[in-house]
């Protein structure tokens, strides 16, 4: 899988909500307890909507299309007195398949971005 890492972008809203949709359908498989996604489904929109027009992060794209995703909030104080950026479970994403690998790569190309930031 060739990845191209690139700044998050709204255009891709549509495909990061399926991600972490997905992604929750798999936690609640192993946590029923949990409540379904058609309950805050459109929170989930909604708050990525937000992050990614406020916040800072990357996507990874293979072929145009989105395979993962990191993004989060710039904060001031962070487990003290440290600036970080702060990710929202709705902030990633990735395919199920290589997702180890995938989310190894948006940490890195997050990372460079967050340091070259100021976070």
């Amino acid at each position: 899988m060739n990845i191209h890492y690139i700044k998050a972008a709204a255009s891709h809203l549509e495909e990061a909500v399926t991600m972490v949709t997905e992604a929750y359908r798999e936690e609640r498989q192993a946590l029923p307890i949990l409540p379904g996604e058609e309950d805050f489904l459109s929170d989930f929109r909604e708050a990525l909507e937000e992050l990614l027009a406020e916040g800072s992060g990357v996507m990874a794209l293979s072929r145009g299309r989105l395979v993962g995703f990191l993004t989060g909030f710039k904060v001031d104080a962070l487990f003290g007195k440290a600036e970080g950026i702060y990710v929202p479970l709705y902030g990633r994403g990735a395919l199920k398949e290589n997702r180890q690998r995938l989310y190894q790569g948006l940490y890195r190309e997050a990372a460079a971005l967050w340091v070259q930031e100021g976070c």
